[in-house]
């Protein structure tokens, strides 16, 4: 279960590094929100938290979720290399998702959300986020014009005086 956040958190902190100098797009704000999401109150084994334990159908399911985090973390360096931050944010999607069963196998209680969710409230919040700067941005260029016409009127005033 460690081996499995701590590769979540890296790959996390990779995908954050390479979106820093833009604005990241809500693909992507999605999941960083997503493995935040499976990361957040994440138990760690010198705690007091109580890990159920798994049956050997569940240790199968988990080494089978491991192997998928590290075929994605493959794809995920090639898209790196590439700078395809929408290729990163697909595959840190899909190693949140292997990483969000494994912890369900430990902490079958625990809630977690699914990608599905949070994309929803992500895409919602962007919407209207990309709505309000259409509105100032238009409301901008209206006063823009304004401003000139009047500038113009009271140079053509000036001019004839």
């Amino acid at each position: 279960m460690m081996i499995a956040s701590q590769r979540l958190s890296q790959v996390r902190y990779v995908f954050i590094v390479q979106i820093e100098d833009g604005i990241p797009t809500a693909h992507s704000r999605a999941a960083l929100e997503y493995s935040d999401a499976v990361l957040m109150g994440w138990p760690d084994h010198h705690g007091a938290t109580k890990f159920a334990t798994p049956q050997p159908f569940q240790l199968e399911e988990v080494e089978s979720n491991m192997n998928s985090v590290e075929r994605h973390l493959r794809d995920f360096r090639d898209a790196e290399v590439a700078s395809d931050t929408d290729q990163m944010a697909d595959q840190l999607i899909a190693i949140t998702g292997h990483v969000a069963r494994v912890r369900k196998v430990y902490q079958p209680d625990f809630e977690l959300p699914t990608f599905a969710e949070i994309n929803r409230v992500i895409k919602e919040e962007w919407n209207e986020d990309m709505s309000k700067i259409g509105a100032v941005t238009s409301r901008s260029s209206e006063q823009l014009r304004e401003d000139i016409k009047k500038k113009q009127a009271e140079e053509k005033a000036q001019d004839n005086n």
